[in-house]
């Protein structure tokens, strides 16, 4: 696409972030982008460029006037179905805006009619990772992010969930992951989930039972982060498993996370509780071994050693001088009877 390109007529409406999706949490992490006031597209925009992905929808890099980047998404046609999906997507990602879901803006409006969004910029999403075979404390990083995320989800309503998740849809930014593409999702703040199977998903990413669901998103990040580690993309169909050398804990975790079975799955809070845990040995410093310096004291000579007893006089040296001494007696008594 041209980069001179105005694609829009601007904005539908102008709303704050807040009054949009409610207020920031309440304790937000150092340096991120709840604790700076959401952006605002200002005047006509520019397309830089298409960017891939975007599912349903077309995502195009874009600029406005005052220099600010992000990412506007529009139905890929004008056809009212899509129309129609794209519209979902944007009541949902509203809805399930927090600390660690790709931040909405605002609605925009193409110059052919086309309704969309306008969200963040991230680096790009986690598919162009996979082939880098991650370290695995990098890869808990992101995976902790993610996890608080769907946790937020799920915790939003009775029985919601995102239903698409995969490395595609996970965006990242200077270390942090956020979820993104809520076209299948259900729940969110004041919403019911309608009961029955809601189908969808990614083959590869997709549970084995093949229905959307809270556990079905426990399986699908467990794919996720199978394709992290192992440097490739899940195959439709293949069933999962996964060894790390030197970590079965974290194995261990992914693997029940990939169970066909729903009910051995652990739910997402004990997905977060068990990754966190994970992370903070990965982090934890080595013991090193060290003695503490000796006290300056002054050099002393040390005492002698006390004298050795004298040995007792065995009984044959007893014998041994009392017969000397005859002998001498004896040598004396012949001498003076030679002398009469």
């Amino acid at each position: 696409m041209s980069a001179c390109q105005h694609c829009f007529v601007g904005y539908l409406r102008e709303r704050s972030y807040a009054g949009l999706v409610g207020h920031p949490p309440s304790n937000p992490p150092a340096g991120s982008a709840w604790e700076k006031k959401p952006m605002k597209i200002q005047g006509r925009i520019t397309t830089l460029e298409e960017l891939t992905g975007g599912g349903l929808g077309t995502l195009l890099k874009c600029r406005d006037e005052a220099g600010q980047m992000f990412v506007a998404k529009f139905p890929k046609d004008a056809s009212p179905e899509n129309q129609q999906l794209i519209d979902g997507e944007t009541r949902r990602l509203q809805r399930h805006q927090g600390r660690y879901v790709v931040k909405f803006l605002q609605p925009v409006s193409h110059q052919d009619g086309r309704r969309g969004f306008a969200m963040e910029l991230m680096d790009g999403d986690l598919t162009a990772l996979v082939h880098q075979r991650l370290s695995v404390e990098r890869v808990l990083g992101y995976l902790f992010t993610v996890v608080q995320g769907l946790e937020e989800i799920h915790g939003s309503a009775q029985g919601a969930f995102h239903g698409d998740l995969k490395t595609g849809n996970i965006l990242h930014k200077g270390g942090v992951a956020k979820l993104a593409d809520f076209g299948l999702a259900r729940g969110g703040r004041g919403q019911t989930v309608m009961l029955g199977n809601h189908h969808g998903g990614t083959p590869g990413y997709m549970p084995p039972e093949g229905i959307a669901s809270a556990f079905g998103d426990i399986y699908s990040l467990g794919a996720v982060a199978f394709a992290l580690l192992v440097g490739r993309e899940p195959r439709p169909g293949e069933v999962l498993r996964i060894e790390v050398p030197g970590n079965p804990d974290l194995a261990h975790l992914i693997n029940q996370m990939l169970s066909r079975e729903i009910a051995l799955r652990p739910n997402i809070k004990q997905v977060r509780m068990r990754i966190e845990s994970l992370r903070a040995r990965a982090s934890a410093p080595i013991p090193v071994q060290h003695f503490l310096p000796k006290r300056n004291v002054p050099w002393t000579l040390p005492a002698p050693p006390p004298s050795p007893a004298p040995a007792p006089a065995s009984s044959s040296g007893v014998g041994f001088l009392a017969f000397a001494v005859a002998a001498v007696v004896g040598i004396g008594l012949l001498a003076a009877a030679s002398k009469d």
